[in-house]
């Protein structure tokens, strides 16, 4: 198949390495010395431009392109690509969005937008821990193929198969098998430090489950937003470095800590705090694939939403 990723960045060049092993991968970006990386580095196809013109997608051959894949760090100029692309030709079109409320819009009504498949990191990152949050030998848990689930597990039991993969060990079983497997101990007190997308919408879910939440957000604008949508969780504007808000707020009492800060140096620095403070079992977002040891080794669980 000829497939065109727009987006050179961490996400695009993962797709595009991918992809290229057994398609026909051109890849498509404003900033030329990413697209000059790419040629040397990957078998693709690269074009300097802006795709949400014509004439750049035109010469990155739109006209028979199967696939159409944008996944830049915009999600305005992801969905104008795929709407753009279908108007010039009929390719499959698969859009990255940050923004919750894109995918809300999008699945009133499949292909909304020009849109076949549209795809949002931040469910996918929330309920991976959430499946995992009663079970605190287990690192994730996600759904494998048909009914099977596989989990990264702290120490696997005869009773699952099991095998070591660079110093992690997996398992593989039904949903019901792995959990029956390992003991249920279920956190009475979440704090979640960030109110990003994703801090957000781990907060309704898990509300939503009877769990007791607070959010900690330092921005005034974004701590309003998240009071607003959620009903059900206390949402305090302050900063979770500050060692006086850990007092005052008793966020020390929580069972579950869950870092969704923009940056992983604040998220690294939120969850150390957390584990000094006593919490029990810390969870963080980690953008960088690369910084994930660094956070394992200090005993916090990592997510990686790429």
């Amino acid at each position: 198949m000829k497939v065109i990723v727009v987006g050179a960045g961490r996400v695009g060049r993962r797709v595009a390495e991918h992809l290229s092993k057994r398609h026909n991968v051109t890849v498509v970006d404003i900033n030329g010395r990413l697209v000059d990386e790419l040629q040397y580095s990957l078998d693709v196809l690269a074009v300097e431009g802006d795709a949400t013109l014509p004439d750049t997608l035109e010469e990155a051959g739109v006209y028979n392109a199967d696939y159409v894949i944008a996944t830049t760090n915009n999600d305005n100029v992801n969905i104008v690509v795929c709407s753009l692309a279908k108007t010039l030709s009929n390719p499959r079109t698969i859009a990255r969005v940050k923004n919750m409320e894109y995918l809300r819009v999008w699945g009133r009504g499949r292909e909304a937008l020009g849109v076949d498949t549209m795809v949002c990191a931040v469910p996918l990152v929330a309920r991976s821990i959430i499946n995992v949050v009663e079970y605190p030998q287990i690192r994730f848990l996600r759904k494998l193929y048909g009914e099977l689930y596989v989990g990264d597990v702290l120490s696997a039991p005869e009773t699952l198969w099991s095998v070591e993969i660079k110093g992690r060990t997996l398992v593989i079983g039904t949903l019901d098998e792995i959990r029956k497997t390992y003991r249920a101990q279920r956190p009475q007190n979440v704090l979640i430090m960030g109110g990003s997308e994703t801090g957000i919408f781990l907060a309704e879910m898990l509300s939503e489950k009877g769990y007791n939440v607070k959010l900690v957000e330092r921005d005034e604008k974004r701590a309003e937003y998240a009071s607003k949508k959620l009903d059900s969780v206390l949402v305090i504007q302050g900063d979770v470095f500050d060692q006086n808000l850990w007092c005052g707020e008793e966020l020390n009492r929580a069972d579950l800590g869950i870092a969704c800060l923009g940056e992983d140096s604040h998220n690294l620095l939120a969850s150390l705090i957390a584990v000094k403070s006593g919490v029990k079992r810390v969870f963080s977002i980690v953008h960088e694939q690369y910084f994930s040891d660094i956070f394992e080794k200090n005993g916090i669980f990592v997510s990686v939403p790429r």
